[in-house]
Protein backbone atom coordinates (compact mmCIF):
# COMPACT_ATOMS: atom_id res chain seq x y z
CA UNK A 1 0.00 0.00 0.00
CA UNK A 2 1.31 3.47 -1.02
CA UNK A 3 -0.30 6.62 -0.15
CA UNK A 4 1.33 10.34 -0.40
CA UNK A 5 0.94 12.41 2.51
CA UNK A 6 1.30 16.70 2.27
CA UNK A 7 4.01 17.82 4.31
CA UNK A 8 1.92 20.64 5.35
CA UNK A 9 1.24 18.52 8.28
CA UNK A 10 4.86 18.87 9.47
CA UNK A 11 3.69 22.34 10.27
CA UNK A 12 0.39 20.99 12.17
CA UNK A 13 1.03 19.99 16.14
CA UNK A 14 -2.38 19.49 17.72
CA UNK A 15 -2.66 20.60 21.05
CA UNK A 16 -4.89 19.72 23.47
CA UNK A 17 -5.62 21.47 27.13
CA UNK A 18 -4.56 19.53 30.15
CA UNK A 19 -7.27 19.81 32.81
CA UNK A 20 -7.62 16.41 34.62
CA UNK A 21 -6.07 14.36 32.31
CA UNK A 22 -6.35 10.58 32.42
CA UNK A 23 -4.94 7.80 30.46
CA UNK A 24 -7.70 5.44 29.36
CA UNK A 25 -4.46 3.07 27.13
CA UNK A 26 -1.50 2.57 25.65
CA UNK A 27 0.38 0.95 22.62
CA UNK A 28 2.18 -1.39 25.61
CA UNK A 29 2.63 -1.95 28.92
CA UNK A 30 5.94 0.70 29.56
CA UNK A 31 6.99 3.61 27.62
CA UNK A 32 9.58 2.53 25.17
CA UNK A 33 12.80 4.28 26.14
CA UNK A 34 14.11 5.87 22.76
CA UNK A 35 10.45 8.21 23.57
CA UNK A 36 12.72 11.53 24.99
CA UNK A 37 15.44 11.11 23.21
CA UNK A 38 16.54 13.71 20.63
CA UNK A 39 17.98 13.49 17.09
CA UNK A 40 21.46 11.28 17.29
CA UNK A 41 24.03 8.87 15.41
CA UNK A 42 24.78 5.63 15.96
CA UNK A 43 26.02 2.73 13.57
CA UNK A 44 26.16 4.88 10.06
CA UNK A 45 22.57 6.12 10.73
CA UNK A 46 20.23 8.99 11.84
CA UNK A 47 17.61 8.43 14.25
CA UNK A 48 14.49 11.34 14.84
CA UNK A 49 12.04 11.18 17.29
CA UNK A 50 8.46 12.73 16.37
CA UNK A 51 5.99 13.31 18.29
CA UNK A 52 1.98 14.45 18.18
CA UNK A 53 -0.56 15.64 20.71
CA UNK A 54 -4.30 15.26 20.79
CA UNK A 55 -5.20 14.20 18.00
CA UNK A 56 -8.25 12.16 17.10
CA UNK A 57 -7.23 8.89 16.40
CA UNK A 58 -4.42 6.55 16.32
CA UNK A 59 -3.83 6.87 13.01
CA UNK A 60 -3.73 10.23 12.81
CA UNK A 61 -1.58 10.40 15.76
CA UNK A 62 1.06 8.47 13.89
CA UNK A 63 0.80 10.06 10.73
CA UNK A 64 1.79 13.41 12.55
CA UNK A 65 4.06 12.13 14.10
CA UNK A 66 6.03 10.48 11.66
CA UNK A 67 5.53 14.27 9.78
CA UNK A 68 7.38 15.46 13.13
CA UNK A 69 10.30 12.80 12.53
CA UNK A 70 10.65 14.04 9.06
CA UNK A 71 10.71 17.77 9.72
CA UNK A 72 13.07 17.21 12.33
CA UNK A 73 15.09 16.01 9.76
CA UNK A 74 14.65 18.69 7.32
CA UNK A 75 15.54 21.32 10.31
CA UNK A 76 19.50 19.68 9.79
CA UNK A 77 19.44 20.06 5.75
CA UNK A 78 19.26 24.14 6.21
CA UNK A 79 16.13 24.55 3.74
CA UNK A 80 13.14 26.30 3.05
CA UNK A 81 10.42 24.43 2.38
CA UNK A 82 6.99 24.88 0.45
CA UNK A 83 3.63 23.08 1.15
CA UNK A 84 3.55 21.52 -2.48
CA UNK A 85 6.33 19.16 -0.72
CA UNK A 86 5.69 15.40 -0.54
CA UNK A 87 6.12 12.11 1.59
CA UNK A 88 5.38 8.81 0.28
CA UNK A 89 4.42 6.58 2.48
CA UNK A 90 5.10 2.79 1.92
CA UNK A 91 4.69 -0.62 4.28
CA UNK A 92 6.20 -3.60 3.51
CA UNK A 93 5.08 -6.42 5.91
CA UNK A 94 4.32 -3.92 8.61
CA UNK A 95 7.39 -2.26 8.15
CA UNK A 96 6.72 1.32 6.56
CA UNK A 97 9.59 3.18 4.77
CA UNK A 98 9.20 6.90 3.87
CA UNK A 99 10.56 8.20 0.34
CA UNK A 100 9.89 12.51 0.76
CA UNK A 101 10.49 14.74 -2.22
CA UNK A 102 10.88 18.85 -0.59
CA UNK A 103 9.98 21.56 -2.84
CA UNK A 104 12.84 23.98 -1.97
CA UNK A 105 11.69 27.42 -2.38
CA UNK A 106 14.94 29.03 -4.08
CA UNK A 107 14.95 25.59 -6.50
CA UNK A 108 13.60 24.04 -9.18
CA UNK A 109 14.33 20.47 -9.02
CA UNK A 110 12.77 18.59 -5.39
CA UNK A 111 15.32 17.46 -2.79
CA UNK A 112 14.95 13.64 -2.11
CA UNK A 113 15.21 12.11 0.92
CA UNK A 114 15.22 8.28 0.39
CA UNK A 115 14.97 5.01 2.96
CA UNK A 116 13.39 6.43 6.08
CA UNK A 117 12.34 3.59 8.11
CA UNK A 118 9.78 3.62 10.82
CA UNK A 119 11.22 1.58 13.43
CA UNK A 120 9.26 1.48 16.20
CA UNK A 121 5.76 3.30 17.09
CA UNK A 122 3.81 4.03 20.62
CA UNK A 123 0.28 5.56 21.34
CA UNK A 124 -1.24 6.44 24.41
CA UNK A 125 -5.21 7.55 24.42
CA UNK A 126 -5.77 10.21 26.86
CA UNK A 127 -8.98 11.65 28.26
CA UNK A 128 -8.92 15.42 28.49
CA UNK A 129 -11.78 17.45 27.43
CA UNK A 130 -12.13 14.88 25.35
CA UNK A 131 -10.70 11.83 24.54
CA UNK A 132 -7.44 12.21 22.51
CA UNK A 133 -4.19 10.33 21.39
CA UNK A 134 -0.80 11.24 21.35
CA UNK A 135 1.68 9.57 19.55
CA UNK A 136 5.36 8.85 18.93
CA UNK A 137 7.32 7.55 16.04
CA UNK A 138 11.30 6.49 15.96
CA UNK A 139 12.29 6.68 12.62
CA UNK A 140 15.91 6.21 11.15
CA UNK A 141 17.74 7.06 7.48
CA UNK A 142 21.19 5.35 6.46
CA UNK A 143 23.79 8.45 7.08
CA UNK A 144 24.56 7.46 2.92
CA UNK A 145 21.11 8.59 2.30
CA UNK A 146 21.07 11.69 4.64
CA UNK A 147 24.23 12.85 3.27
CA UNK A 148 23.26 12.95 -0.22
CA UNK A 149 19.82 14.71 0.67
CA UNK A 150 22.49 17.43 2.23
CA UNK A 151 24.60 17.98 -0.73
CA UNK A 152 21.02 18.17 -2.76
CA UNK A 153 20.14 20.62 -0.61
CA UNK A 154 23.28 22.51 -0.92
CA UNK A 155 23.07 22.15 -4.97
CA UNK A 156 26.92 22.56 -5.19
CA UNK A 157 28.62 22.05 -8.87
CA UNK A 158 32.12 21.10 -8.99
CA UNK A 159 34.14 22.56 -12.03
CA UNK A 160 36.07 19.60 -13.88
CA UNK A 161 38.42 21.61 -16.28
CA UNK A 162 40.11 19.82 -19.14
CA UNK A 163 42.09 21.91 -21.44
CA UNK A 164 43.86 20.96 -24.45
CA UNK A 165 45.77 24.52 -26.48
CA UNK A 166 49.51 24.97 -27.06
CA UNK A 167 51.27 26.88 -25.50
CA UNK A 168 49.62 25.14 -22.38
CA UNK A 169 49.76 28.18 -20.45
CA UNK A 170 46.60 29.18 -22.47
CA UNK A 171 44.50 27.19 -20.82
CA UNK A 172 43.94 29.58 -17.34
CA UNK A 173 41.07 29.07 -15.16
CA UNK A 174 40.21 32.60 -16.17
CA UNK A 175 38.31 30.97 -19.28
CA UNK A 176 35.96 29.89 -16.74
CA UNK A 177 34.44 33.22 -15.21
CA UNK A 178 31.91 33.06 -17.74
CA UNK A 179 30.61 29.55 -17.16
CA UNK A 180 30.93 30.41 -13.28
CA UNK A 181 28.81 33.38 -14.18
CA UNK A 182 26.57 31.03 -15.83
CA UNK A 183 25.97 28.91 -13.12
CA UNK A 184 25.49 31.43 -10.06
CA UNK A 185 22.64 33.09 -13.08
CA UNK A 186 21.18 29.53 -13.18
CA UNK A 187 21.24 29.69 -8.89
CA UNK A 188 23.61 26.53 -8.92
CA UNK A 189 26.24 27.50 -6.22
CA UNK A 190 30.01 26.75 -7.76
CA UNK A 191 32.60 24.88 -5.40
CA UNK A 192 35.43 27.05 -5.35
CA UNK A 193 38.31 24.75 -5.96
CA UNK A 194 38.44 23.91 -9.61
CA UNK A 195 39.47 20.32 -10.44
CA UNK A 196 41.87 19.82 -13.39
CA UNK A 197 40.86 17.07 -15.66
CA UNK A 198 41.23 14.48 -17.00
CA UNK A 199 39.65 12.83 -13.75
CA UNK A 200 41.36 9.16 -12.97
CA UNK A 201 38.47 8.85 -10.78
CA UNK A 202 34.72 9.02 -11.54
CA UNK A 203 33.16 12.02 -12.23
CA UNK A 204 30.23 11.25 -9.78
CA UNK A 205 33.15 9.97 -6.92
CA UNK A 206 34.78 13.15 -7.33
CA UNK A 207 32.53 15.43 -6.85
CA UNK A 208 31.01 13.57 -3.75
CA UNK A 209 34.94 13.81 -2.12
CA UNK A 210 33.67 17.72 -2.72
CA UNK A 211 30.39 16.93 -1.06
CA UNK A 212 28.43 18.71 -4.78
CA UNK A 213 25.51 17.60 -6.03
CA UNK A 214 26.52 17.94 -9.31
CA UNK A 215 29.95 18.11 -11.42
CA UNK A 216 30.52 20.40 -14.63
CA UNK A 217 33.06 18.82 -16.72
CA UNK A 218 34.42 21.50 -19.20
CA UNK A 219 36.45 20.91 -22.07
CA UNK A 220 38.17 23.17 -24.08
CA UNK A 221 40.10 22.22 -27.54
CA UNK A 222 42.06 24.92 -29.95
CA UNK A 223 44.13 24.26 -32.67
CA UNK A 224 46.24 26.35 -34.83
CA UNK A 225 45.01 26.61 -38.66
CA UNK A 226 46.64 28.85 -40.64
CA UNK A 227 48.72 32.11 -41.53
CA UNK A 228 47.55 34.48 -43.90
CA UNK A 229 48.97 37.72 -44.91
CA UNK A 230 50.59 38.30 -41.40
CA UNK A 231 47.47 37.30 -39.67
CA UNK A 232 46.84 33.67 -37.86
CA UNK A 233 43.50 31.70 -37.42
CA UNK A 234 42.82 29.29 -34.86
CA UNK A 235 40.05 26.93 -34.30
CA UNK A 236 38.46 26.02 -30.62
CA UNK A 237 35.70 24.19 -29.58
CA UNK A 238 33.79 23.46 -26.22
CA UNK A 239 31.64 20.93 -24.53
CA UNK A 240 29.83 20.64 -20.96
CA UNK A 241 28.50 18.00 -19.46
CA UNK A 242 26.26 18.49 -15.86
CA UNK A 243 26.15 14.90 -14.26
CA UNK A 244 24.14 14.31 -10.99
CA UNK A 245 26.31 12.77 -7.84
CA UNK A 246 23.58 10.98 -6.43
CA UNK A 247 22.01 9.18 -9.68
CA UNK A 248 25.62 9.47 -11.63
CA UNK A 249 22.81 10.85 -14.56
CA UNK A 250 24.01 13.28 -16.79
CA UNK A 251 21.32 16.01 -17.07
CA UNK A 252 22.60 18.06 -19.23
CA UNK A 253 25.37 18.24 -21.84
CA UNK A 254 26.07 21.30 -24.41
CA UNK A 255 28.77 21.99 -27.12
CA UNK A 256 29.88 25.25 -29.56
CA UNK A 257 30.58 23.52 -32.53
CA UNK A 258 34.07 24.78 -33.69
CA UNK A 259 34.97 28.74 -33.32
CA UNK A 260 37.69 30.48 -35.68
CA UNK A 261 39.38 33.40 -33.83
CA UNK A 262 42.65 35.70 -35.47
CA UNK A 263 45.08 37.73 -34.57
CA UNK A 264 48.29 39.21 -35.67
CA UNK A 265 50.40 36.30 -33.65
CA UNK A 266 50.07 32.37 -33.51
CA UNK A 267 49.77 32.28 -29.91
CA UNK A 268 47.04 35.40 -29.54
CA UNK A 269 44.94 33.75 -32.39
CA UNK A 270 44.63 30.27 -30.41
CA UNK A 271 44.26 32.49 -27.39
CA UNK A 272 41.27 34.12 -28.85
CA UNK A 273 39.67 31.09 -29.98
CA UNK A 274 40.02 29.41 -26.44
CA UNK A 275 37.71 33.19 -25.37
CA UNK A 276 35.13 32.53 -27.98
CA UNK A 277 34.73 28.77 -27.15
CA UNK A 278 34.24 29.52 -23.69
CA UNK A 279 32.04 32.37 -23.78
CA UNK A 280 29.82 30.71 -26.50
CA UNK A 281 29.67 27.45 -23.77
CA UNK A 282 29.08 30.17 -21.49
CA UNK A 283 25.94 31.73 -22.81
CA UNK A 284 24.51 27.75 -23.25
CA UNK A 285 25.04 27.17 -19.38
CA UNK A 286 22.81 30.19 -18.39
CA UNK A 287 19.96 27.72 -19.28
CA UNK A 288 20.82 24.86 -16.99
Amino acid sequence: MRVTVLLTMLTLMVTGCASGPQLMDASREEAPEWLGKTPYKLGGKRYYVGRANGANSVDDALQLAGSDAIRSLVGELGVTVSEESKAFQEEHNGVFQYDVQLQVQTRSEPVKIRNMVVLDRYTETWTRTRTETDGWVLMTIPEEDFRRAQREAAARVLIVFECRAQPRSLCGEKLLDGVRAALTTAARPVVPQVVLGPLKESAQSVGIGKNAAYVLTVKLESEFLSEMDGEFYARSSATGELLDTGDNKVLNSVETGPLKGGHFSKEQAVATALQEAAKSLASRLSAL
